[in-house]
Formats: structure tokens, sequence, C-alpha cells
């Protein structure tokens, strides 16, 4: 009887208890779409990707004049792809319109003839070696040898010797000092948030670099092929600045990052073949493109806890590791993140991964098990392409099983997890709150918002309805398991029924 008035009691309190609780939606981001069909409009090829925007990547027309259009399509024009221009030498001006945000690699390379060009503000990310060889990139070095652009120096190639780069810019774009021979150092300013893919690629004679605090994200081989990168390397063969790991290509054996570190940066690890296992520490959050790619001999990854993003290819072929269990945090896995890894047998998926993207496990050959959540709610064609040997473990009526179903992959079911009103994998206050605001729903009528395989874990005391009592055993149990007590939502309502 004391129990059922101390049942009775807390179900009255809920309502204040959980108000902190109300529903939260995890952002997460959404990895590559599927190969998109190049269309054409005019005198512009063009594809449509997944957020509705056209990217153009190839100009046909023999204008000497033109503005490029807005729209293609019906759709806004974003991004000018890599090479869309290229040797368009009978250009002599170009404006690209407000809303494009993104130029390619090469986009307007050997562009000859082209001195006048408007870039707007929209745009902040530029493709090495984007205006290469064009008259309008020749005379902005004659004016200035540091070409800036919205903030973000595009071109330093002109700079020699020691070298300052100027307060205000924000970023350093791709390939902006590519093969510079003449660069001995480099001082990066604060404020400075980014530095692109090979900015200081092959700078030969680069023996100082200085960066700044405010440095966030390095791009891939940023430093590689310089003096400065092989003295670091003697020093620590983890190359790591203000918590990027810039470079670990000398790593061998059983390899600790050091703690503090949050990024991997991309091809940090790039080849290496003598590395055999690899610790990551939990204030690591990002693995970036192609971090560990062609690491044949990886066997072993450990910790790696607080990691949230798997980048492009950050594990391609890696054909020595056998099992992989993403962390819980994850909540974006992207294209090809494990394509190639021969060995790899098993795969659970973290409860916040939204879509298994482009190539995913592509050519996983020793697959036989991937577990994916019920969060999961988009999966490539291609996501397991070459993996004959795969079975999915999926929830019932979930995205995986209809996915397993459409495309003929063995599957087995799993069970729900008592308690999970909202299907993320734990049983905490939320799923308190969710089932709470149900019942109350369900109380006046109203539609109640939960699936009937929520309504089935939701029923915790199994008496046939969920309710206030249900929601009072999950709150006592979140709370006991917080507090480290060794403890199970089916005990707790055994012990006090």
């Amino acid at each position: 009887m004391r129990r059922h008035r101390l049942t009775a009691a807390i179900c009255a309190a809920l309502l204040m208890i959980l108000a902190p609780f109300l529903p939260m939606m995890q952002t997460a981001t959404v990895v590559h779409a599927e190969e998109a069909e190049t269309q054409r409009f005019g005198d512009y090829s063009y594809t449509i990707g997944e957020d509705e925007t056209a990217t153009i990547t190839h100009y046909h027309g023999t204008d000497t004049e033109i503005t490029i259009p807005t729209m293609l399509g019906g759709y806004p024009v974003t991004v000018i792809g890599d090479k869309a221009f290229y040797g368009g030498e009978l250009l002599t001006s170009v404006t690209i319109p407000e809303g494009v945000t993104e130029i390619g690699i090469y986009a307007f390379y050997f562009c000859t003839s082209l001195t006048d060009l408007t870039i707007p503000s929209s745009v902040t990310h530029f493709g090495s070696h984007a205006f290469a060889d064009s008259a309008w990139l020749k005379a902005k070095r004659e004016s200035d040898q540091f070409v800036v652009v919205n903030d973000i120096l595009v071109d330093g190639y002109a700079c020699k010797g020691d070298v300052t780069i100027p307060e205000g810019v924000k970023a350093i774009a791709n390939g902006a000092f590519y093969h510079d021979l003449g660069l001995t150092s480099v001082t990066v300013p604060e404020g400075v948030t980014a530095i692109g893919d090979l900015a200081f690629y092959d700078c030969e004679n680069l023996k100082a670099v200085t960066l700044p605090e405010s440095l966030q994200t390095c791009g891939n081989d940023t430093f590689a092929n310089t003096a400065w990168l092989e003295a670091q390397r003697k020093i620590d063969p983890c190359v790591a600045v203000n918590g990027l790991l810039v470079d670990a290509k000398a790593c061998a054996g059983d390899v600790v990052i050091p703690e503090g570190v949050t990024t991997i940066g991309g091809t940090a690890f790039y080849h290496c073949e003598d590395l055999t296992s690899v610790t990551i520490p939990e204030s690591v959050t990002t693995i970036g493109e192609m971090a560990f790619i062609g690491c044949t001999h990886l066997a072993t990854i450990r910790g790696a806890k607080g990691v949230e993003t798997i980048a492009d290819r950050a594990f391609k072929d890696c054909t020595s590791l056998t099992a992989v269990v993403l962390p819980a945090r994850v909540t974006t896995l992207e294209f090809g993140a494990f394509k190639g890894c021969t060995s790899l047998t098993s795969v659970t998926v973290s409860e916040k991964v939204p879509a298994i993207g482009r190539e995913t496990f592509s050519g996983c050959t020793s697959l036989a098990s991937v577990m994916l959540p019920r969060a999961v709610g988009h999966i490539a064609e291609d996501a397991f392409a070459g993996c004959d040997a795969l079975t999915l473990s999926v929830y019932r009526n979930s995205y995986a099983q209809n996915f397993a179903e459409a495309h003929a992959i063995p599957y087995v079911l799993l069970a729900d997890l008592l308690g999970d009103v909202d299907m993320d994998g734990a049983v905490d206050a939320k799923d308190a709150s969710d089932l709470l605001v149900a019942s109350t729903k369900k109380a006046v009528g109203h539609p109640v918002g939960l699936e009937s395989y929520q309504q089935d874990v939701a029923d915790v005391n199994k008496d046939d309805k969920f309710d206030a009592v249900d929601a009072s055993f999950i709150l006592i149990y979140s709370t006991m398991k917080g507090t480290g007590k060794d403890v199970t939502l089916e005990g707790l309502v055994a012990g006090n029924t």
C-alpha cells in the first residue's frame, strides 16, 4: 500500500517535474543524395541537388559578356560547378548573381580574356584554382599580392618570403598558396576560422607557420610537402594545432590521439599502412574527409565516444576492420564512409543517424550484420552495394524494414526497448514527458500522437493502458540510473505492483 501511495504522489507532481523536458528535435546533417541527372536549359547544363537548388556544370554559349541566371529549370542557382566555364577564352565579362554560394574547382580556369568579374557577397566557398590563368586574377595579383573576396583569401601565390596575412580575413581558400616556392613563413591572424584543402600544398620552402586560436578547421593536405610539416613530424608524429589534428601520416602501430584534439583533419592518416589501432579521445567530435582512407592494417578503433560526424570516405579501404559500433552521438555519416572495408562483418548504427548515404558500406563483401535504428529515414540505393552476405536488423514498421523488403535484403526484427517512447534508444525523462502529454490528450479525446508500437512500449506495467503511472515508473527509473544505481525498468515495475 505504501508503494502505491508513493507512486500516486509522484504522478501528481509529474507535470511540474517534467516541465524542463518538453519535446525537442535532434538536428542532424543529411548525407549525399543520389547521383543527379544533368539537364540543359539554353546555354547551360546543370544538375538539381537534394536541396532543390541548381549547380551549373557547363556553359555551352559563345557570348563574350554574360550574366549567369538566378534560376534554371525553376530552381535557384547556388553553385558554379567544377570546370563549369573551363577554357572559356571568349568570355570578357561575367556577373554572378546573388544567391550563389560556391564556385568550384577550376570553374573559370584559362578564361584568358576575362577581365570583368562580379562576385556577390553570398559566395562563401571557392574551389582550388577557380580563377587560375584568367585575366581577372592576373590583374588582381598585380594590384595586391593578397586577392581577397568576401573576407576570404582566394589567392596568395604572388606572396614571397615572410608573409603576414592581413587582418579582416576570415578564411583561406582551397589552394590559395599552392606550390608557392617563394613562401618561407606565414602568420595567420586571429579571426581566421578555416584553411581550405591544399592551401599551402607543395610550398616546399615554408619553414615557419603561426596559426591563431580562432582556427576551427583545416582541409585535406593543407600543409603537405612543406618544410614546416616535416619538422613538426619529427617533434611528434601526431601534428596537432589548437585542437586540430593536421597530420599523422608518420604514425605507426598503436596510436593514441592526444586529449584536447577536437577534429581529426581530412587525410590526416591517409594511407598510413603501418597503423594497426587508434584510440580517439572523447574530445574529438569530427573525423574529417578521407582521414583514415587506405589504412589497410587498421584493425581496432577505441574510444571515440564524442564523435558526431564521420565525413566522406573517412575509413574507406580500411581492409582490416572487422566490427564497428558507431558512437552514440554520431548524427552524420557521409558518402562512402566505410566503403571497401572488405573484412568488416558487423556494424551497429547509432540511434541519432537519420540517413545512410551513397556507398556508405559499398564493397564491404564480408558484411553480414547491420543494426539500423528506427531513426533512419533514408537509405541510398547503393548504400550496401556488393554486400551479398548481409542481413539487416531492423524495427517493425520502420523505414529500414521497408527498405529491406523493397531490395530483397534478408532481415530480422528487433524488439523495441520498454519505456523508450520517443524511440531514441534511451529511457529517460523525455520519454516520461512524451507519455504524460499523450495520456493527457487521450483523456480529453484528442489524438495521442503515438504510433501503436510506441503505445506498446509506453505501457511499462502491462495493464493494457498507458497513463501517468507508467510515466512515473519511467521517471523514477531514469533518476535512479542517473545516480548510478543498478536497476532495470522491469525490475522496478515488478517491485512496485
